[in-house]
């Protein structure tokens, strides 16, 4: 289950009806049902309840051995972060872009204005997915633009997936929109569920 690139949690996507994300991968599961958060998802809730570097950095940690295998291994040639959406002084995601993002070209994906309720308060996938279309946008590239920012692998990277609609949904844009051929994803934590069984809920997360 768990090999070079963290957690295989690719399996969770494929009911979407189409393969649009090549792998997805955790660096930790958030919680176990049975037990309760792991140390990620403790540092997970402290990062979003009280925000420090110094927490980001533990963080990172983590994940940072499956980010690097993964740019060993995998011809990533762009980067892509999830974007948050509750506002805060100090936001994981930001930081995260600002210690992986190095010199690798960024896909420019930003939030829609307005109010969109975050994931994890929806209980259906299906209110995920319409969630996650409607909530970011990507810029569409014009054609005399494309040689130039065609990428072959763009690799996404967030902090927490539930359901794994927010990625499979920047994803599919990615590609739409003419930036990539093959997309990647990896996240801090995820549930653990739809990968060590069928299950579909998701209250795992919290306060996420």
């Amino acid at each position: 289950m768990t090999d070079n690139y963290g957690i295989d949690a690719t399996k969770k996507l494929h009911d979407y009806g189409a393969n649009v994300i090549d792998h997805l991968r955790y660096a930790s599961i958030y919680a176990y049902p049975e037990f309760g958060k792991t140390k990620a998802g403790t540092l997970m809730e402290i990062a979003k309840v009280q925000p420090s570097s110094s927490i980001f950095d533990e963080l990172l940690a983590i994940i940072m051995p499956y980010y690097q295998a993964i740019l060993r291994d995998v011809h990533v040639d762009a980067l892509c972060f999830a974007q948050p959406t509750t506002k805060r002084t100090l936001q994981i995601m930001q930081y995260t872009q600002k210690i992986l993002g190095g010199n690798f070209p960024i896909i420019p994906l930003s939030k829609v204005p307005g109010y969109f309720p975050p994931q994890k308060s929806l209980k259906t996938r299906e209110d995920r997915i319409t969630n996650a279309q409607a909530s970011f946008m990507i810029e569409y590239l014009p054609k005399k633009q494309k040689k130039k920012t065609h990428y072959h692998h763009v690799l996404i990277i967030d902090d927490a997936v539930g359901s794994g609609a927010t990625f499979v949904e920047i994803a599919r844009k990615i590609k739409e929109y003419g930036y990539a051929e093959h997309v990647s994803a990896l996240s801090i934590t995820g549930t653990a569920n739809g990968i060590f069984d069928d299950a579909k809920k998701f209250e795992v997360i919290s306060h996420v």
